[in-house]
């Protein structure tokens, strides 16, 4: 098994980050799919309203 199992939405960035939701919806995790990873990079969903209810 692996982390990415399961996985049912997901958001990816410009910059290579993937943001997805773990199995059971319970919390986010991001990973990254670049060369380099970045950590100041702004969440994708910062400022939205996700999830919706």
């Amino acid at each position: 098994a692996s982390d990415v199992e399961g996985i049912a939405s997901a958001v990816l960035s410009e910059n290579g980050e993937i943001f997805f939701l773990r199995p059971g919806a319970s919390e986010f995790q991001r990973a990254s799919v670049a060369a380099m990873q970045h950590n100041n990079l702004i969440s994708p969903l910062k400022g939205s309203d996700f999830p919706k209810v």
